[in-house]
């Protein structure tokens, strides 16, 4: 349903890890993910259980690619072979178009409450490259 899912704390660990609990119930349930997921918290804030949280929300979403892509799946007409990969930088995860690919970043010096600038910044910045990738991989 959509192409991307874009984070930023205090989401990441929204009511005790939600997204936990929420993950592991429907795991076993839901096709593969296809989609970029971006996860962006404050260097400087205080929590360090908002960072802890990002990168095992990070950690969990790579897992189950993983584990997702090795289990038999009927696609109807369309294909399930991975597509070809891309790196965006060394913190973003090289991994098929046709799966979860997961960028976590921390943002030095912003904490929870001035974070909304840098990371819709950043947001656009993905999403346009993102999508001139996509126009690049356009065929005529």
């Amino acid at each position: 349903l959509f192409s991307h899912f874009l984070m930023a704390e205090p989401s990441v660990s929204w009511d005790d890890g939600a997204f936990f609990r929420l993950e592991e119930a429907s795991a076993s349930s839901r096709p593969p993910l296809n989609a970029h997921v971006y996860l962006c918290v404050g260097g400087a804030d205080s929590s360090e259980g908002s960072r802890y949280n990002a990168g095992r929300m990070k950690d969990v979403l790579e897992a189950r690619a993983a584990a997702l892509e090795q289990r038999p799946r009927s696609t109807g007409n369309i294909s399930a072979e991975p597509a070809c990969s891309q790196q965006r930088s060394d913190q973003s995860t090289p991994l098929p178009i046709n799966t979860t690919r997961v960028t976590l970043e921390v943002v030095p010096g912003e904490t929870h409450g001035s974070l909304s600038y840098p990371f819709v910044s950043r947001c656009l910045d993905i999403l346009a490259e993102d999508f001139k990738s996509v126009q690049d991989l356009k065929i005529d």
